[in-house]
């Protein structure tokens, strides 16, 4: 109700709402990946939506509370930085696999009330970020398997919002589903109209 208010104050009218997994669905997925059976996992702050298809049909929705705002507390408490340290060490730095990780890469974390910054290894960070990653897609498999879709998604698992964009979500998502996995992005629309 909130965000149809916004909108219409802010001079418009909305014409209709939708149910935000199915939008992102809209956007993401292709039609063979909704004909063959896929489940789109979006990765947002607070909560991680889950929306499955199956034959071309929304078959199944879930949330989940938890999201990166999680990962960010971790690193901020074991780390002993600020959260919103944490968020800026979590995007120029985080990932999820560590498979990924090459060497002795080095992370810099700010030092807080006058000390210096400390160095952190990105392996290190690593092994903060992974573990609540594989939680959060760890508890979608689990109610998806509790349903027994999991035998249906031929067009396996696509992921999106902002905690899709860490480096090793993909892979980190193939080895827990044992399922085709990539990250979406939008396909292209048309451009809005004139307002």
């Amino acid at each position: 109700q909130n965000i149809v208010k916004s909108v219409n104050r802010a001079g418009f009218k909305a014409q209709n709402i939708i149910l935000e997994p199915l939008a992102s669905a809209k956007a993401v997925l292709s039609g063979d990946e909704k004909e063959l059976g896929a489940v789109l996992i979006d990765l947002g702050g607070g909560t991680t939506d889950i929306l499955l298809y199956i034959e071309g049909s929304p078959y199944y929705t879930d949330v989940i509370p938890l999201g990166g705002e999680q990962v960010t507390n971790d690193i901020s408490i074991i780390l002993k930085t600020p959260v919103d340290a944490a968020e800026k060490i979590k995007l120029k730095s985080g990932c999820c696999y560590m498979d990924l990780i090459q060497g002795d890469e080095e992370v810099f974390i700010p030092g807080v009330g006058g000390r210096p910054p400390r160095r952190l290894l990105k392996g290190d960070l690593v092994e903060i970020i992974q573990p609540r990653v594989s939680e959060i897609l760890m508890m979608v498999k689990e109610k998806i398997d509790q349903k027994g879709y999991l035998k249906l998604l031929g067009g396996g698992v696509v992921l999106t919002g902002g905690g899709a964009l860490m480096p090793g979500i993909s892979d980190l998502a193939m080895e827990i589903f044992g399922l085709p996995t990539r990250v979406g992005y939008p396909i292209k629309f048309g451009g809005l109209v004139e307002e």
